[in-house]
């Protein structure tokens, strides 16, 4: 049962991994497929719990709904994990497979997209925020004819699968717990934090013309993978604490005092 969607972020969801994070491969050396149903149902409660909570505050979402495409949303999944986990889904199957005539056929599920067995967290927000612009598996309808949108929140309607994608990428970042990788003192430290308290963010949101221009230029320009990790960077996605202001907002405090594990930092093979 998937509780925390920085999973998605964090690990390879579609195939099957044993307690050691290895992946398992059958008699074939082929991947198994894991429950990708189970991170599906996840997202919609996110997603569906997101936008309720904007509904309290924008009258007319109350008169939609929410429509998510599970077909094109298994599809950025797929091809998500494959950009992402490409690399290390192929050092594993190199580790086990000696002959090379022993190898898969099916190169489809290896991705070289990233050149990285372990991309930084920002490429991985990313690659699934591209994806969700191309296939775009959110959509919302309206329930009544007629209904009154203001000029000022028409975006929300246009943009609707990138407010949501950006929406899950949040989600995600928040439940990136941090704290134990942190050795930065500061002051929020001796109010006795968990480690839920210590997670990640993302502030593209927070300058609300920037945000609508962000959405905009995603969604009706045909924009490369760069661009998009680009829009990610470690200046928009930064550290969180519910306890008062990180210092280490400060992208030049990182650097040293912010050790990730292996999935947050970049490692070629």
């Amino acid at each position: 049962m998937i509780t925390s969607l920085s999973v998605l972020l964090l690990e390879d969801v579609f195939y099957k991994r044993d307690n050691k994070n290895k992946y398992i491969l059958n008699v074939k050396n082929e991947f198994i497929t894991d429950d990708v149903d189970g991170i599906l149902d996840r997202i919609k409660e996110n997603v569906t719990e997101a936008w309720k909570q904007v509904a309290r505050r924008k009258n007319f979402l109350k008169q939609c709904r929410i429509l998510i495409d599970y077909s094109a949303l298994k599809q950025v999944l797929m091809k998500y994990t494959r950009d992402v986990f490409g690399q290390k889904r192929l050092l594993s199957v190199l580790s086990k497979v000696s002959n090379y005539k022993a190898n898969p056929s099916y190169m489809e599920v290896f991705g070289m997209k990233i050149n990285s067995a372990n991309p930084y967290i920002y490429r991985r927000a990313g690659c699934f925020l591209y994806w969700c612009c191309v296939l775009k598996p959110f959509h919302i309808i309206t329930t009544k004819d007629n209904i009154t949108v203001s000029e000022d929140d028409q975006y929300i309607m246009e943009c609707f699968n990138e407010i949501t994608a950006y929406s899950l990428i949040k989600i995600m970042l928040n439940s990136c717990a941090i704290l134990k990788y942190c050795n930065f003192e500061c002051e929020n430290k001796n109010k006795y934090l968990k480690d839920d308290d210590c997670t990640l963010t993302i502030n593209i949101n927070e300058d609300r013309e920037f945000f609508k221009n962000f959405l905009y230029d995603i969604h009706f320009r045909s924009l490369s993978r760069s661009s998009f990790e680009l829009f990610m960077s470690k200046f928009c996605i930064i550290p969180h604490c519910k306890k008062g202001i990180c210092p280490l907002t400060n992208p030049a405090l990182i650097k040293g005092n912010l050790n990730f594990i292996d999935e947050f930092d970049e490692k070629s093979p």
